[in-house]
């Protein structure tokens, strides 16, 4: 898997550089196959990333809704990302 690493039974999603779902096809079926390898929660690990567009913003509120909002977090976003995060009020998913 490219964007999706497992950790017991957590899905560690990471995207490096600009995060553009459009450019990500891969990250949809990383997701299902850590779903499928028995991953019941999802942590965003946003270290790495320097920027995301909406469409990455959606699909991240589908990715947390499938694991369901106690399951999922997100973790490392500084600089343009955290300020997206806030701007969109989703902040709170920065719980680690």
């Amino acid at each position: 898997m490219r964007f999706v690493s497992i950790k017991d039974d957590t899905a560690v999603i990471s995207v490096p550089g600009i995060f553009r779902y459009r450019g990500c096809p891969q990250l949809q079926a990383d997701v299902e196959t850590a779903k499928q390898n028995g991953c019941t929660k999802a942590l965003v690990d946003f270290t790495g990333t320097t920027y995301m567009d909406s469409a990455t913003l959606k699909y991240l509120c589908q990715v947390r809704s499938e694991f369901h909002p106690e399951n999922f977090s997100a973790k490392g976003a500084t600089g343009k990302v955290l300020g997206i995060l806030k701007e969109a009020h989703l902040d709170d998913w920065l719980t680690v």
